[in-house]
């Protein structure tokens, strides 16, 4: 959750310079602030002055180029993402070769955008292109490898395709291990990618050492307030509740959402974020009078900051809905799963995984209503898009 937003931090490492506050500190102060629609304005207004001046391909477009697409993707409006960042390649190859860092960073962000549209055998291949250059260029113990084996086996992970993905994080890990310190958030970041391969094949004894380990760095290095410790804390919570240990689990959920709170004030989009997990845990145990308030108030902060048609919006409105299935209360769900649907068809499009899940979820809702025919439709595109219940 929180690390999608931090993308626009990281991301943005070159300043467009004039008077007063550069782009950079202007766009990162209005999206601290939770004044999205602004920063999205004066990156589309500042972006259109320099192609004006300049043209569409000149290499003094790239600094602005990043900071666009790094918002766009910190707020997963990935479909609007997607050409800035072919720009930048385009341009970056042009400026620099085929086989130059600069242009590894830009296949690497362009995969990082198809990873989160849902095309990955496109994210795979431009992963694959960047570790080549950046082991050619960089050496292949050098932490840039490291950071494309961690991306690369990500894709694989998100497929359940495990074998290829754990060998990859291992040897990240060990590229990391040697490479930086101990305390490294680096290394933290990395035992979380591994431990997520044992947590998803309920391997859970191999996971909850790798996911302590990680938190302990993060408290270490970052401080026992950092936002980055929320994102270890919800990790090790929801592990916890996979296995039915919900003492473990609560406080370390309401501990995460505390963090976001004071890091980030109360309707911030992290906050949005640790409250939907935090209901998803009481919804678990069926406590839906705790779950319902919690994710109506996370509904509420992501209408405000990203607008009502935003994928966020969609993934709230479902666990809503679910929560009114679960109580059989059909209608009221139905609304709900049919807005979400529609929504992310629009931004995401029909085959997005997302988009699938939503289909899938509305097959299944039609089938405790006893309208097989609806059900068996909305199944059959959900797996169309590629979602197995």
């Amino acid at each position: 959750m929180i690390k999608t937003r931090l993308i626009l931090l990281l991301a943005i490492f070159m300043t467009v310079t004039g008077c007063g506050k550069s782009l950079q500190d202007q766009v990162s102060d209005l999206f601290e602030k939770g004044e999205i629609q602004e920063a999205v304005v004066l990156t589309q207004t500042t972006l259109q002055a320099a192609e004006k001046k300049y043209g569409p391909e000149h290499p003094k477009l790239l600094e602005v180029l990043k900071i666009s697409s790094a918002l766009f993707s910190s707020l997963n409006l990935f479909a609007q993402a997607e050409p800035l960042y072919q720009r930048i390649l385009t341009i970056q190859e042009k400026t620099w070769g085929k086989e130059h860092p600069e242009v590894a960073t830009a296949l690497s962000n362009l995969a990082a955008v198809y990873t989160s549209l849902g095309q990955y055998s496109q994210a795979t291949s431009l992963y694959q292109s960047c570790l080549a250059i950046r082991k050619k260029v960089l050496g292949a113990e050098d932490i840039e490898v490291a950071a494309t084996l961690n991306n690369l086996a990500a894709i694989y992970n998100s497929q359940a395709q495990y074998a290829q993905a754990e060998p990859l994080f291992k040897r990240a890990l060990a590229i990391c291990e040697t490479k930086l310190n101990p305390y490294h958030p680096k290394i933290a970041t990395t035992l979380n990618n591994l431990a997520s391969v044992h947590a998803l094949q309920k391997q859970y004894a191999q996971a909850e050492p790798l996911y302590q380990r990680a938190l302990e760095i993060r408290q270490k290095s970052l401080g026992p307030n950092a936002p980055e410790v929320a994102s270890s804390l919800n990790n090790l919570a929801a592990l916890y509740n996979s296995q039915a240990q919900y003492a473990k689990a609560e406080p370390l959920f309401k501990r995460a959402l505390k963090i976001c709170e004071k890091a980030f004030g109360r309707n911030h989009l992290d906050v949005a974020d640790a409250l939907k997990n935090l209901s998803v845990f009481y919804s678990t145990q069926q406590q839906y009078a705790k779950a319902e308030p919690l994710l109506q108030r996370a509904l509420k902060i992501n209408e405000n900051e990203l607008g009502p048609q935003h994928p966020n919006v969609a993934t709230v409105l479902q666990e809503l809905a679910y929560i009114y299935t679960s109580r059989a209360q059909y209608a009221k769900a139905e609304s709900l799963y049919l807005h979400a649907l529609s929504i992310n068809e629009k931004a995401l499009g029909p085959r997005h995984p997302e988009t699938g899940k939503a289909f899938g979820h509305l097959g299944e809702l039609y089938g405790k209503m006893g309208k097989t025919a609806d059900a068996q439709k909305y199944r059959k595109r959900a797996q169309n898009a590629g979602f197995r219940q």
